[in-house]
Parts: C-alpha cells; structure tokens; sequence
C-alpha cells in the first residue's frame, strides 16, 4: 500500500463498478458471473498519474507495417506492465508528491453545515452520488426489462438507507468507497495531504477482492477498522506490518 501510495493514482475506478455491477445483473439473470479481476486493474506503470502509451518517431521517408508497430506497441506495454511496484517507486525518486491538496476539507466543512452532523443523511448523500457518478451511467447501457429486474431485487424505496445498503452489498468496492467518502466528509478539520487521497482511492478495491491487504498507514488502519464496516463485510485479512504478514502466512502451510 505504502509504495502505490508513493505519486500515484488508482485510474480505472469507473471500469472497476462497472464490472462490479455486470456481475450482480448477471447473477440476477441466472448466468455465469466473472469472478477473477483480469484485465480490470492498470498495470504498476499506470498509477503514475497517467496510462501507459507507447509511441514512435521515425525518421522521414521511414514508414513501418501496422502489423509490425502493433507488436512491436505489444511487447512495450508488456515490458512496462511488468515493473514491479517497489522499482516503479524508485525510479520516480521515492518521495511523495509535494502539491497542493485537493479542497476536500473545504468539501468536508460544507458537509457538516449541510448535515449537522446526521449521519444517514450524510450516508445518502453519498451514496447517491456514488450511484449517479457510477452505476446509472453503466446501467443504461442495459435493456429496460434487465433494469427493472436488477433494481427490483433491493425492494422498495420506502427505507431509502436500507435500499442502498442493499444494493451496495452487491458491489463491494463501491461500498468500501461509499464509506471511505462519507468517513472523509465527517472530518472537516484535518490537514489533508496530497497522499491520503491517493490512499482512499487505492485502497477499497483490495479491501474488496484480495486476500490479504497490508498498509502500516495509521489513517488507512483506522479507516478500514475504526470507522467503517469494511473488514466486516470481506473475507480480506488486514495485516498492519510484514511480520504480521508472515506470522498470518505460516498458518496456511
């Protein structure tokens, strides 16, 4: 966690709800759902703020096959997706971003004068966004009748916390960042750095999907297990150093 966290940025977060949500409505059709991330995630390369592009400049008069520059734009990304994480970080000098944060303190102080402090109102406002950011956009690419069935599954809109609290429960790192938001929005007097964002946009896939997620972040920590349900919700082991790592490692064998 630590070195994604060095200048980076998780970029696909769009692409990772979505897949979350064609896996409910295929589970809602009866049909096979995708259980693996392949091809989800961006590659150690691309969390450097920018995805991995491969051009060439050749010389005037010099022209190349499409065939051949596409093999040859092949075995480049392959090359790039395969830097470790530690190198990555070293090679962009090891140290954080020294930036201006995001203004989302500013963000935060505005929530708690909408709010006063209501947090299922809070968690609504959220959870709305989140939906209208993410989901809607993806679920209009499906017929009406598929729609109507996938959201009929969660009930009425009586209880409109329960509603989304069940609908979220099918998609679990839009869950995890729906709290990781509202948590954020509930801290209007904190110094931000450029870094916690990061974290809170690197850390709600793992937390989801992997097997064992390892951050020393005190902040991360106290997200995850303090003020959220997240390591409630997933089969995700939490190990705050390597030792822990490893203690919890020799169990397996």
């Amino acid at each position: 966690m630590e070195e994604l966290s060095l200048n980076s940025v998780f970029l696909m977060r769009e692409e990772l709800f979505a897949w979350e949500l064609s896996r409910s409505v295929n589970r809602v059709l009866g049909q096979p759902t995708d259980d693996t991330l392949d091809g989800l995630f961006a590659p150690p390369t691309a969390f450097v703020g920018s995805r991995p592009c491969v051009s060439f400049e050749l010389p005037d008069g010099v022209s190349l096959g499409a065939e051949v520059v596409a093999h040859a734009k092949a075995f480049m990304m392959e090359k790039l997706s395969s830097v470790g994480v530690v190198k990555l970080a070293e090679q962009m000098g090891g140290s954080r971003v020294d930036r201006t944060p995001p203004a989302y303190s500013e963000a935060a102080k505005k929530a708690k004068e909408m709010f006063k402090g209501n947090k299922k109102k809070l968690f609504l406002e959220e959870a709305g966004n989140c939906f209208r950011t993410y989901i809607t956009p993806a679920l209009d690419r499906y017929p009406p009748a598929v729609i109507t069935a996938w959201l009929g599954q969660f009930g009425s809109a009586d209880d409109e916390e329960a509603w989304f609290r069940k609908a979220l429960a099918e998609l679990p790192a839009l869950y995890n960042y729906t709290e990781v938001v509202v948590v954020a929005s509930s801290q209007p007097d904190r110094k931000d750095k450029y870094n916690h964002f990061m974290d809170n946009e690197i850390m709600v896939a793992p937390l989801a999907y992997a097997t064992v997620f390892v951050s020393g972040d005190k902040g991360v920590k106290d997200i995850a297990g303090s003020r959220t349900k997240i390591l409630s919700r997933t089969k995700c082991r939490y190990c705050s150093t390597l030792e822990e790592l490893d203690n919890w490692l020799t169990t397996l064998s």
